[in-house]
C-alpha cells in the first residue's frame, strides 16, 4: 500500500494545477485542468511532466458524461449528477466509487476489492491510500477529479441553491405573514 497527498492551493480554483506527493514530500504527479461551469478537464502528468491520462467532459445536461482517456485510447466513462451522487460506476474497468462529497472521503473498488481510499487528513489535505498500484495514475486522477468536481458543484446543488436563510424569511411576506400584515399597511398609506 502506498499513501500520497493532494496538495491544492488558492491558485488550483483559478488555475487548476496542484501536485500529488508521497508522505516524505517526494512529487509523484502534477494535475492541471479546467473546471468551469460548462466544461470540465482534468489530466495527470507524471513527475517529469509526461502526460498519463484525463478525464474530459463527452456530455452536458442534467447528468453529464466523462470519459478517461489515455491519449486515443478510451480507458472508461461515468455520469455525475447535480449534486454529486455517492455512488459512482465506473464503466468498462468495472470500479465502484463510493463517494461521500460532504465528508471529502472517497472509495474505489474492484469488485469486493478496496483499491483506494482517500480521505481529509489532520491537515485538511486528500490523502489517498491506494492498495493497487498498477492503476495508480487512473486511481489518483479519479480522486482529485471528483473532490474538485464536488468542490465545484456543491454550492450550486439545487437544495442549497433554494433555501432561503433567516434575513430573507423574516422579510419574505410568504414566510413571515406579520411583515405581511406591515407592508400591506404601509401600502394602503401611501
Amino acid at each position: 500500500m502506498i499513501h500520497l497527498i493532494l496538495h491544492q492551493t488558492q491558485a488550483t480554483q483559478q488555475y487548476g494545477s496542484s501536485w500529488v506527493t508521497d508522505q516524505t514530500g517526494q512529487i509523484f504527479y502534477f494535475l492541471r485542468g479546467q473546471l468551469h461551469k460548462y466544461y470540465y478537464q482534468l489530466q495527470i502528468n507524471d513527475n517529469k511532466n509526461m502526460f498519463l491520462a484525463e478525464i474530459k467532459q463527452a456530455s452536458t445536461g442534467i447528468i453529464p458524461r466523462f470519459k478517461i482517456q489515455a491519449g486515443q485510447k478510451k480507458i472508461g466513462s461515468f455520469g455525475l449528477a447535480l449534486p454529486m451522487h455517492e455512488i459512482i460506476y465506473i464503466q468498462r474497468i468495472n470500479w465502484i466509487v463510493l463517494a461521500h462529497p460532504k465528508k471529502r472521503e472517497y472509495f474505489i473498488f474492484h469488485g469486493k476489492k478496496l483499491l483506494l481510499h482517500g480521505y481529509l487528513n489532520n491537515k485538511k489535505q486528500l490523502q489517498m491510500d491506494i492498495h493497487q498500484t498498477s492503476d495508480q495514475a487512473l486511481l489518483v486522477l479519479l480522486t482529485a477529479f471528483l473532490d474538485r468536481y464536488q468542490q465545484t458543484i456543491l454550492p450550486l446543488s439545487l437544495p442549497q441553491k433554494f433555501k432561503l436563510n433567516y434575513h430573507q424569511r423574516s422579510f419574505n411576506p410568504a414566510f413571515n405573514p406579520q411583515f405581511k400584515n406591515n407592508y400591506q399597511t404601509k401600502i394602503r398609506r401611501r
